[in-house]
């Protein structure tokens, strides 16, 4: 599962960095992953969750806060306008018939009236300090007060409503702020009701009336107060509420300024705050809170998740602790006195600690140093007794250990026996598969009796084979090509040398038996090779490879105009040589080949998908036509195998270019514009770098690319020169014509007639 995630995260690249941490690291990035991030996780996305419930239960009960609110001013105007209503109609209208009294001028009068009415009224209403007074207004323009005067002016709106609509008790509101007069007990932020009728002559047998208002104060204030105090003092996470009209006048408020309001009204909402409204009728309840005391509820709850999360975390690290002295640190000193034996230092020991299975690990550990260290003993004194031996000698002298000066065992001119060496070369460059290979053949007999096995390079052997008397190896390398096919499941391809007595000699057939496993990619695998039959490619073949790195080069970068102009001087090579020669200029160009991709990392030669015996093919071709046929499809197949196994992404951005003109050259559409966009630069940026890198302009290389695959088809079909011309990106053959003749001196036709004479 590690490995898995690891390698989804970084890739198969960086999973070789992880694989070569040491089990302490790797303990410790398991426990990042898989306990202290899933941890975060778990607390980030449970903080989220939380507070987010917790906002919307804090809200949910402002929300029911608002709604008593609501319920509770609904019951006051209810109130106010019954009580009115039980003034007007009380006792037969006796209350109306006492307020006339007092509409006069005769301030005796009036005294005795508003006694009169004052004693009524408290009568009618109930003995509470929420009325505040009412105001007997008469068509005269004098009125009349019960209890205190309030000085209040009732708007004109209201008056027209009482006007409109005789006879029915209609009810306002009042911010009791405004008015510094009020009844003793009140304060400001108070709210206060007012009701109002126009009696009219059903009501006022008088006709002298024409409103009449009573003022309640409403207990809301107190409601407010009870809430905005209890959350300044951290009980409730209510916040502070006011009562607005629609206006956006405060109606009534116990702690909320009119700074508050203001930034609430002009859209300016406090950095940190939240606004929750409820409308109803003619007002809106405001209710402003910290966004902090929204999550309140939250918090306890986060806090406990977190005292969990730590526990578990801690007792981890106890574990952890408790699993590194017991387990880790112990396993840790056995890798480092692995490392110590080695380097070759088997006199280690290892202190027992930990549990019991690591323990007795380092019991094994400590016994087998002690058992290897007797059997290196035992056989160093065997090899001081063999090391003399003159196979051992010889063999160290193929390998380059010793010297022809260091030799003095041997004869310097003729050696105790026959002996050939075999050049074993795998596909495989695994050490592993190589060591089984050894392995299995050292249980033959007859092998280990006749042969010695040399490491050459990481996927080469030689073998020094002791030849019996006009004997010939053939039959025993067979054995070990089958051996290597049955252990390693890969392929690989033998060269044998010829039997050699001389020192001499022996240097002779070493030099071009190393010199063949160059060869050896344009042979078949799973062959055995004598080396005097692949003797006449090595010189002329291994060393002119050389000459065609360009070619190769250019396959490699899909650089389609440098793959013509290498081609054409390859077939003037091929007209100015006999067909042996030409041969091996086509074995040496596909030499030179593979020798790149192997060197540049590309992938093993037959990854490619076309790899075969190229020898025996170029061998088979009669004529100097067919070696051109034969070496025009290689380079195509190989461009096209090439261009599916790269990555684009490790080319520069000419050679991206390149590539891409390469294989839209024959487009019409094709600009520097287009290019440009390919690459992802800018046009007049590409123009410079290219023409820098290239020593010539885009346009120009894009021209000579053009007629490059003019001529070859010219040469090579028989379409008509107008047809050639829309193949290489022409729509105007007279363009391309006259274009041809300026580069190359002569028309298209006329080039044509020459080539076909040939």
């Amino acid at each position: 599962m590690f490995a898995l995630l690891l390698e989804f995260q970084y890739g198969e690249g960086k999973m070789k960095h992880f694989s070569r941490m040491n089990i302490r690291n790797v303990f410790a990035l398991s426990f990042s992953y898989f306990v202290a991030l899933p941890m975060l996780a778990v607390f980030a996305i449970g903080s989220i969750f939380v507070l987010r419930n917790a906002k919307a239960d804090a809200i949910d009960k402002i929300k029911t806060f608002h709604s008593s609110l609501i319920s509770q001013l609904e019951l006051e105007e209810k109130s106010v306008s019954a009580r009115l209503s039980h003034l007007m109609y009380a006792n037969n209208g006796s209350i109306l018939s006492l307020s006339c009294s007092a509409d006069t001028d005769d301030a005796t009068i009036k005294y005795e009236a508003v006694e009169k009415l004052s004693s009524a009224m408290d009568y009618s209403l109930p003995p509470t300090s929420e009325i505040l007074s009412a105001r007997f207004c008469f068509l005269s323009g004098r009125f009349v007060e019960y209890k205190s005067s309030l000085n209040m002016e009732i708007s004109d709106e209201f008056k027209k409503l009482l006007s409109d609509d005789i006879g029915n008790v209609h009810t306002m509101a009042f911010n009791a702020g405004s008015y510094p007069s009020l009844y003793v007990g009140t304060t400001d932020g108070n709210l206060i009701w007012i009701a109002g009728i126009a009696p009219g002559a059903f009501l006022d047998r008088s006709r002298s009336i024409e409103y009449v208002f009573l003022y309640q104060i409403s207990s809301v204030y107190r409601t407010l107060q009870s809430y905005d105090t209890a959350y300044a003092l951290k009980r409730n996470s209510i916040g502070y509420t006011a009562i607005l009209s629609k206006a956006g006048d405060i109606l009534s408020s116990a702690r909320m300024d009119r700074a508050d309001l203001d930034q609430y009204l002009n859209g300016k909402r406090k950095k940190g705050y939240s606004y929750i409204t409820t409308e109803f009728d003619s007002y809106k309840i405001l209710t402003i809170v910290k966004n902090i005391d929204l999550f309140e509820s939250g918090w306890y709850f986060l806090q406990v998740l977190l005292v969990i999360i730590l526990i578990v975390f801690a007792s981890f690290i106890v574990f952890l602790r408790i699993l590194l002295k017991n387990v880790i640190y112990p396993v840790n000193d056995v890798s480092k006195a692995l490392k110590s034996v080695e380097s070759g230092n088997l006199s280690m020991h290892i202190e027992p600690s930990g549990v019991e299975e690591v323990r007795n690990a380092i019991h094994s550990f400590n016994a087998m140093c002690r058992r290897l260290k007797a059997l290196v003993s035992d056989y160093e004194e065997k090899i001081s007794e063999q090391a003399n031996s003159p196979d051992r000698l010889f063999c160290s002298y193929v390998q380059g250990k010793i010297t022809d000066g260091e030799l003095a065992i041997f004869e310097k001119t003729q050696l105790s026996e026959m002996h050939r060496l075999i050049l074993l070369r795998a596909m495989d460059r695994n050490w592993t598969s190589m060591l089984s290979l050894a392995n299995d053949l050292d249980t033959d007999m007859e092998f280990s009796s006749k042969c010695i096995m040399a490491p050459y390079k990481k996927n080469s052997w030689i073998i020094l084979y002791k030849e019996d008397a006009g004997g010939a190896p053939m039959a025993l390398t067979e054995r070990i090509l089958e051996t290597f096919r049955r252990t390693t499941q890969t392929k690989a391809t033998i060269v044998i040398s010829k039997a050699v007595r001389s020192i001499s000699d022996t240097n002779n057939e070493l030099k071009y038996l190393k010199m063949s496993e160059e060869i050896l990619p344009i042979v078949a695998w799973d062959t055995i090779h004598e080396l005097s039959n692949l003797e006449q490619y090595l010189e002329p073949v291994v060393e002119n490879q050389v000459n065609y790195a360009l070619l190769a080069k250019a396959i490699l970068k899909g650089d389609v105009k440098k793959i013509n102009e290498e081609k054409e001087r390859i077939f003037v090579e091929f007209m100015n040589s006999n067909m042996d020669n030409s041969k091996k200029i086509v074995m040496s160009l596909i030499l030179s080949f593979f020798t790149l991709i192997d060197n540049e990392a590309v992938g093993e030669i037959g990854i490619l998908g076309f790899h075969q015996d190229y020898v025996s093919t170029v061998d088979s071709l009669e004529d100097v036509k067919s070696l051109m046929l034969f070496t025009s499809t290689f380079i195509s197949q190989a461009e096209k195998s090439v261009r599916s196994k790269l990555n684009e992404a490790d080319f520069s951005p000419v050679e991206k270019a390149k590539r891409f003109i390469g294989s839209n050259y024959q487009k019409v559409s094709i600009s520097l514009s287009s290019v440009a966009e390919y690459v992802g630069l800018n046009e007049r940026y590409l123009s410079t770098l290219f023409s820098r890198e290239e020593g010539e302009t885009f346009i120009s290389y894009l021209t000579t690319l053009r007629m490059q695959k003019a001529k070859e088809l010219l040469k090579g079909t028989a379409f008509k020169v107008y047809e050639v011309a829309q193949m290489c990106g022409y729509q105007n053959s007279e363009h391309f014509n006259k274009t041809f003749k300026k580069l190359y001196g002569v028309s298209p036709t006329e080039y044509r007639k020459m080539n076909n004479r040939q």
